[in-house]
């Protein structure tokens, strides 16, 4: 009798390591670490493994997912691009390819045109499905969209959701549970004080839901009052809605700042709250953000984890186009992150040999 040939999932449990890494290994490609590379390699040679990858290309046609990133907060769009790439890069052995599109430091509504111009060059090839990421107001492309929906190619939406008959799945933090878990936070130190919330656009999906989770869990009476200010998405407008609340009479007790903008605040909380007067909690997990929670000038951070959306869109499209059962809406669970545990976690969300820590 024949012995069974090793598969690549042999060679993944063999080395307690995820599949993605094994392909990268042998592959030469995505990221990963020399020493990770060498024990894939020997442990490869060891159990006499050959993988046939011509054999896998050309059982399957060719397909192309298009993708469009439009987000103002660079790192935040890095993130998430990162993800889509890094799920990508296992894909690429059944035929499916990736064509993205990135317009970072822009709303939707600052570059409509080149949003418009994506989607129609998206549905006049043909692709087999569609990753938007479009932060802001999406309306201001709904004529393309539309024409997206009428060719019935299936859409995977990141963060902010646009509800067509085209779209399969919509990928986001969960934002309702991560707004209880701000008023939480606050209320261990600002209890029936008066707090402040910063937010990108109240009419924004992850937007109302991160206030909404706020207010329920404040409805019980936690502080005396929690008022909103907006900043749109444009780094002045932080600046001068963090001034002014600052300078609020009478003081606030304690922010949540509730999206990722919570990078462009961290130098002007590091010069006006250094005496920690303030009780601030952010969103999301970026290096510029180590100092501060070290400090204390950010109690607490809840991570959103971008990487990870853009790895579940990733899978959701290309499940749906295997037609297979996908989640109508992939909610990623918020993390608290605090000064006492910041070095446990990773601004890449990938397998632990892969990543790199803050």
């Amino acid at each position: 009798m024949n012995e069974k040939k090793p598969t690549i999932y042999d060679l993944a449990e063999a080395l307690n390591i995820s599949v993605g890494t094994v392909y990268r290994a042998l592959h030469d490609t995505g990221r990963i670490s020399p020493k990770t590379k060498a024990r894939v390699l020997a442990k490869a040679s060891e159990m006499n493994f050959k993988f046939n990858q011509s054999a896998q290309g050309l059982s399957r046609t060719p397909i192309t997912i298009g993708v469009i990133l439009c987000c103002p907060v660079v790192p935040f769009l890095d993130e998430i691009h990162s993800g889509i790439l890094y799920e990508f890069s296992s894909l690429s052995q059944y035929n499916v390819f990736s064509d993205i599109r990135t317009m970072p430091s822009m709303n939707t509504e600052n570059c409509a045109d080149q949003v418009t111009q994506c989607l129609d060059e998206f549905r006049q090839k043909n692709y087999a499905g569609v990753i938007l990421f479009l932060s802001g107001s999406h309306h201001v492309c709904d004529d393309a969209l539309t024409a997206l929906e009428d060719a019935n190619i299936p859409m995977v939406c990141i963060i902010n959701d646009i509800p067509r008959k085209n779209r399969m799945a919509f990928v986001s933090a969960d934002g309702y549970c991560a707004g209880r878990i701000a008023a939480e936070l606050l209320s261990l130190t600002c209890a029936k004080q008066r707090i402040a919330i910063l937010t990108g656009d109240s009419s924004i999906h992850i937007h109302q839901q991160n206030i909404s989770g706020f207010m329920k869990e404040a409805e019980s009476g936690l502080f005396e009052a929690a008022d909103i200010y907006e900043h749109h998405d444009h780094p002045e407008l932080v600046r001068q809605e963090l001034q002014t609340i600052f300078s609020h009479k009478p003081a606030y007790q304690g922010l949540y700042i509730t999206s990722a903008s919570s990078i462009t605040a961290c130098p002007i909380l590091m010069n006006v709250n250094q005496d920690n007067q303030m009780k601030v909690v952010t969103t999301d997990l970026f290096a510029q953000m180590k100092a501060p929670l070290d400090s204390g000038v950010i109690f607490a951070t809840i991570f959103q984890n971008p990487f990870m959306q853009g790895r579940k869109a990733v899978k959701s499209i290309y499940q749906h186009l295997q037609n297979e059962k996908i989640k109508d809406v992939v909610k990623i669970p918020p993390q608290i992150v605090m000064r006492t545990n910041i070095d446990s976690f990773y601004i890449n969300e990938s397998p632990a040999d892969n990543t790199e820590p803050i």
